[in-house]
């Protein structure tokens, strides 16, 4: 079985579009240093079992997805990008394992590692998955 961490992965790797724009530099929890922009972090807020865990096994999380870029336009564009492919579709199967419910779960926000200065974008997303 996955962990929670590795389906999300799996997930924002298989958006064509974000993958345009990112590559592979997707990352969960923190930003490696010195990481080349644009890039994607992620980190679960919680969660846990949609109904009867026998009956429908699907595990709910609430993921915490942040777009960084060297500019607050450049991580809003990364950020509405992902945000359309991740609710522009009721559901996505992953080398025949599938990933449903992706919804915006609350606002975004911005933001500005002090460091680097680059900037990001963050929002909560909803997301099922079969476990």
């Amino acid at each position: 079985m996955k962990t929670s961490n590795e389906y999300i992965r799996s997930l924002l790797l298989a958006q064509p579009n974000v993958i345009e724009i990112v590559v592979a530099r997707i990352y969960s929890t923190m930003l490696p240093k010195g990481a080349t922009l644009p890039a994607i972090t992620f980190w679960s807020d919680g969660g846990g079992w949609l109904g009867d865990a026998d009956a429908f096994p699907f595990q709910d999380q609430s993921i915490i997805i942040r777009c960084w870029a060297e500019t607050e336009a450049a991580a809003y564009t990364l950020f509405g990008t992902l945000f359309d492919d991740l609710t522009g579709m009721p559901g996505h199967t992953i080398s025949g394992e599938q990933i449903i419910a992706r919804v915006q779960g609350g606002s975004e926000m911005t933001g500005e590692d002090n460091d680097t200065r680059a900037r990001w974008v963050q929002c909560a997303f909803q997301i099922g998955f079969s476990t």
